[in-house]
C-alpha cells in the first residue's frame, strides 16, 4: 500500500522546504515560483519495525500572480483534497486572511465533493517561519480561522470535517539562525535552528501516527500503479467538469 501525503498553500511559503525537511525529499527550494503543478518523490520509513511507502506530493504555489488562469487555486486544492490521504496547508507566518481563503476553498470542496475521494483524510496546518511558538500561537490561530469561516455555510459540520483545533496546527519557527564573528563581526555564520528540528521532528511523528492509523483501518489502500490511475482520472474529470469547482 503507498499513503499520500501532500502540500499546499500560497507561493514562497516555504511548501517545499518543509516537505524536505519532513521527509528528506529534495524538491528545488527557493524565493520565488519554483513547483510547477504537482511533484512527487516516493519515501519509505520504518513504523513499529514495519516499511511504509509514502509518496509526497509537492504542488505549486497559489495566491500569485502568475497563476495560470482564476480557476487554477480552486482545481488544486479541490485535486489534493480528493487524492491525498494526509493534507499539509502551509502558510509564512501567522494566521491571515489569504491562508483563512485557502482553508475556504477547502471548505467549499469537501460541501461540495460528490465524487469517490480518498476517505479518513487529515489535514494538518502549518504556520511556517514564525517569530513566536507557543501554546497561545495556536490556540489564536484556531480563534482567527473560526472567526474567518463563521459565513460559511454549515459552519459547524465543515469545522468538524477538517478537524480544525489547536492540535493539528503547527506553528514553525525560524530554520536557521546566525551568528557574526571576526574583525568588527563582519562575517556571518547560519547554523540549524535546534528548536526548529524538534517541531518538525513533533510535526512528522504526527504525520506518520495518522498514517498508521490509516494503514490500520484498510480504508482508500492503492498501489502505486492503483493510485496513479485513480488521480489522473480525478485531474482530467475535474478539468472536464468545471462546474465542480465553480462555487
Amino acid at each position: 500500500m503507498t499513503l499520500i501525503v501532500s502540500v499546499v498553500g500560497p507561493q514562497s511559503s516555504g511548501k517545499s522546504f518543509v516537505m524536505n525537511y519532513l521527509f528528506g525529499t529534495l524538491f528545488l527550494s527557493s524565493a520565488g515560483r519554483c513547483t510547477k503543478g504537482v511533484y512527487g518523490s516516493v519515501v519509505t520509513f520504518r513504523v513499529n519495525g514495519e516499511k511504509r511507502r509514502i509518496l509526497i506530493l509537492d504542488t505549486e504555489g497559489i495566491q500569485s500572480a502568475e497563476a495560470r488562469d482564476a480557476k487554477f487555486d480552486k482545481r488544486i486544492i479541490y485535486y489534493i483534497l480528493c487524492v491525498s490521504h494526509v493534507i499539509l496547508m502551509c502558510n509564512k507566518g501567522e494566521m491571515n486572511q489569504p491562508m483563512a481563503a485557502i482553508v475556504k476553498l477547502a471548505a467549499d470542496a469537501i460541501q461540495n465533493t460528490k465524487e469517490g475521494t480518498v476517505a479518513n483524510q487529515s489535514i494538518f496546518i502549518i504556520l511556517n517561519q514564525m517569530s513566536r511558538v507557543s501554546e497561545e500561537t495556536r490556540i489564536d490561530c484556531v480563534n482567527q480561522l473560526q472567526k474567518e469561516l463563521l459565513d460559511i455555510t454549515q459552519f459547524d459540520s465543515i469545522i468538524n470535517e477538517l478537524k480544525i483545533s489547536k492540535e493539528n496546527i503547527f506553528p514553525l519557527g525560524q530554520a536557521f539562525g546566525s551568528k557574526n564573528f571576526g574583525p568588527g563581526n563582519s562575517k556571518t555564520v547560519y547554523t540549524s535552528n535546534e528548536a526548529y528540528s524538534e517541531q518538525i521532528s513533533d510535526l512528522r511523528l504526527r504525520i506518520l501516527d495518522k498514517l498508521e492509523d490509516i494503514q490500520s483501518s484498510h480504508s482508500s489502500q492503492y498501489t502505486i500503479r492503483e493510485w496513479f490511475d485513480f488521480a489522473y482520472k480525478f485531474w482530467e474529470f475535474t478539468k472536464s467538469f468545471s462546474s465542480i469547482i465553480e462555487y
